[in-house]
């Protein structure tokens, strides 16, 4: 067991040189280290030379100020040593036995060491400072405290602080906090510098974390948080993580903007209505498209609701449209396509598309070596919508684009002939407010049956006294679109209670 804690002790030393080492920018730490093992064997004089050396190499640095401390030292124990001598009345220097090689302290004695030092970095602290050097005020509380500080050179510049009945670390936070500065503790020492890549003691202040994002991806995360904190970010989109790589202090602060903005987007439902209305049906929903500049205006008769948007404030819009479309349907004046509805998450694009496609094979090449290949084309009705959801429920939707295409005929080389017709618009609606889209023209086939009352109706006999006939007329699409905000548990627990 003594021989493992004689290891342990060894390693720490050895790596407490690499540690000052690096933080001094001396390459060399051996000349420190020979002179305290000289001091500690009682060659003073030795020990003393070695001092020296290192003040003048290097007297700018953290070793020198470490060095003086140990001159002074030596001086009180040359001045302990000289004692009189009463056969010659002359001063001797008495001898003193080398100090015995240290044995690894008890585990006791360890936790001893730990307790005193929590105790001195818990210790209240008051002062005040103006217009001084920063490194000035970190010597002085090493010295009131008792514990080595150890700041490497990037640590500079002038500050006026006051602090009163504070701990050490909370004193250190403030001071340090001027300069962008930060602090680690490493056994019965503190290291203070900067954790920027560029500093030495980047590898010691610096701290790794990762974060997942609980809603956004990590990607989009990154774009949110500010430049700044750029260079402490990695992305990894394959796992959707971000890893942070910095002091505490700006891991925290970046911890909390991710907090802020990774929160659970909201849904909306939007719900479409496509319908085909001949002109009967237009006239008799009391439909009028007029305007300019894109914008138009109308009326609905029995529903009073004004077009652009549909009024919400009119219950169960959605419902009263489809109910009229479908009375219209029975009387053959209106053709409901379809209802599809869809969920989609604020700012991100939900597509309807309700059409066919058609296959058609073209040849080409020279007459001996043609080839055939096969296309497709697709005629429908297309929908791509983007919902963004305000802080006051409006929601902004951008339409890009409503497009309506259909096949009108076929054409030379036996290709289909498509007319398309599109829209592309941005609107600001309420929730659950329902926006109309017309104007878009098709032609359509209809079959026309007359009938003799009473004798136009009766099997067999109707085909005597009945006629039907095929027309072509001009049909008008209407798309309805209405985008509702999806009440969620969170979301419902944030709005106030009525009544």
């Amino acid at each position: 067991a003594r021989e493992a804690e004689t290891a342990s002790s060894q390693k720490k030393k050895s790596r407490s040189g690499r540690i000052f080492s690096k933080i001094l920018g001396i390459d060399d730490y051996s000349l420190f280290k020979k002179g305290k093992e000289l001091y500690n064997q009682g060659e003073y004089e030795r020990a003393r030379e070695k001092f020296i050396q290192i003040k003048e190499e290097y007297p700018e640095s953290s070793l020198a100020e470490l060095a003086e401390d140990y001159l002074q030292r030596i001086e009180q124990a040359l001045l302990g040593e000289k004692t009189p001598s009463l056969a010659k009345g002359k001063i001797t220097q008495q001898p003193q036995p080398p100090e015995k090689e240290k044995q690894p302290e008890p585990k006791d004695t360890l936790k001893k060491k730990k307790d005193t030092l929590k105790k001195k970095a818990e210790k209240l602290l008051s002062n005040e400072f103006y217009d001084t050097d920063i490194r000035e005020i970190i010597r002085n509380l090493a010295t009131e405290t008792g514990i080595n500080l150890i700041a490497d050179d990037t640590v500079q510049g002038i500050i006026s602080v006051q602090y009163k009945d504070k701990p050490l670390e909370e004193v250190l936070k403030i001071i340090l906090s001027a300069g962008g500065y930060t602090f680690k503790k490493i056994d019965d020492y503190y290291l203070i510098g900067s954790a920027d890549p560029r500093s030495p003691l980047f590898n010691y202040l610096s701290q790794t974390e990762y974060v997942k994002p609980k809603f956004l991806k990590a990607k989009e995360l990154v774009k949110l948080i500010s430049p700044s904190f750029a260079s402490a970010i990695q992305v990894n989109e394959e796992r959707n993580m971000l890893t942070i790589t910095a002091s505490p202090e700006m891991i925290k602060r970046i911890k909390e903007d991710i907090e802020k903005v990774d929160t659970m987007p909201k849904q909306v439902r939007l719900e479409a209505i496509v319908v085909e209305l001949s002109s009967e049906a237009k006239k008799s929903l009391g439909i009028d498209w007029s305007g300019q500049s894109g914008k138009f205006s109308g009326s609905m008769q029995n529903l009073d609701l004004a077009f652009g948007y549909l009024n919400a404030s009119v219950p169960r819009v959605a419902d009263q449209i489809t109910a009229r479309i479908h009375e219209l349907a029975e009387k053959g004046q209106a053709t409901l396509r379809a209802t599809p509805h869809v969920t989609t998450m604020d700012g991100e694009e939900a597509t309807i598309n309700l059409g066919l496609e058609q296959y058609i094979s073209i040849t080409t090449g020279p007459v001996n070596y043609s080839y055939t290949t096969v296309q497709t084309i697709k005629a429908g009705i297309s929908l791509n919508i983007i919902p963004f959801v305000s802080e006051d429920n409006t929601i902004t939707v951008k339409i890009k684009p409503a497009e309506v295409s259909d096949f009108v005929e076929t054409g030379s080389g036996g290709l289909p002939l498509i007319n398309k017709r599109s829209v592309t618009t941005t609107v600001v609606v309420n929730d659950q407010e329902t926006i109309a889209i017309g104007g878009f023209l098709k032609k359509r086939e209809i079959t026309k049956v007359s009938r003799v009352p009473i004798l136009g109706y009766i099997p067999i006999l109707n085909l005597i006294f009945s006629r039907k006939e095929k027309l072509s007329e001009d049909a008008e699409v209407l798309i309805l679109i209405t985008p509702k905000i999806v009440k969620t548990a969170a979301s419902a627990a944030k709005e106030p209670l009525i009544g």
